[in-house]
């Protein structure tokens, strides 16, 4: 999907578009992370905002981080005085 979306601004960077008009830098950034909240992707995935042309880069640190919890169910709590088997229980 992200490939698809960057030749598709590649394009619009050399003024040809399927429908017509082109976007902006700032219409092609605000596409790109409303496409990839929806794919809750935000995380993983962000927009070089560095870069003369947009471009998009892997987080592989969150990825790496996000890999210690797979297959793991967290419970989080505001009870610090509560044992963890008490917080499991309730």
């Amino acid at each position: 999907m992200a490939d698809k979306m960057l030749a598709k601004f590649y394009a619009q960077d050399e003024r040809q578009t399927a429908r017509g008009r082109w976007a902006s830098d700032r219409d092609a950034f605000s596409r790109f992370t409303r496409a990839m909240a929806e794919a809750e992707l935000p995380r993983f995935i962000e927009a070089n905002l560095q870069a003369d042309r947009f471009s998009w880069f892997v987080n592989e640190e969150s990825i790496a981080d996000a890999g210690i919890f797979d297959g793991k169910l967290a419970l989080i709590t505001n009870a610090p005085d509560l044992a963890p088997s008490e917080a499991v229980s309730r």
